[in-house]
């Protein structure tokens, strides 16, 4: 059977760790969150946790 690992540290860790590198490179290119989520398959919620690390 197939272990949770949506509690697990490291995972958390990674998840805020690929969030803030999005949100990193996004204000650099001075981008915001409507331009990059309309120019990927995302809808805006989707993006937004994504950036947040969740």
């Amino acid at each position: 059977m197939p272990t949770d690992l949506s509690d697990d540290a490291w995972l958390r860790d990674e998840r805020a760790r690929v969030g803030r590198r999005i949100q990193e490179v996004r204000v650099r290119e001075a981008l915001t969150q409507e331009q990059v989520f309309l120019a990927a398959p995302l809808s805006r919620n989707p993006y937004q946790r994504i950036e947040a690390g969740k």
